[in-house]
């Protein structure tokens, strides 16, 4: 492997990560539609719940189709 072929790599690591991190951090964003726990009535907290498993469910059959 030469240096250049090393620096993609790394950078397709750290760029992947970065990438998944935000995804994950939208997703919770619009799950809680902006607030916090702690302003959330047990009824939002719920649905927040509720949304996050069906983003899991879709990105559970997203993995399954590509292996197709």
């Amino acid at each position: 492997m030469n240096l250049n072929q090393i620096i993609n790599l790394l950078m397709r690591l750290f760029g992947r990560r970065l990438l998944n991190g935000a995804i994950f951090r939208g997703i919770e964003l619009a799950a809680r539609k902006g607030k916090p726990a702690e302003q959330m009535t047990e009824a939002e907290r719920r649905a927040a719940g509720t949304m996050r498993q069906a983003v899991k469910r879709v990105q559970d059959a997203m993995r399954i189709t590509r292996r197709f």
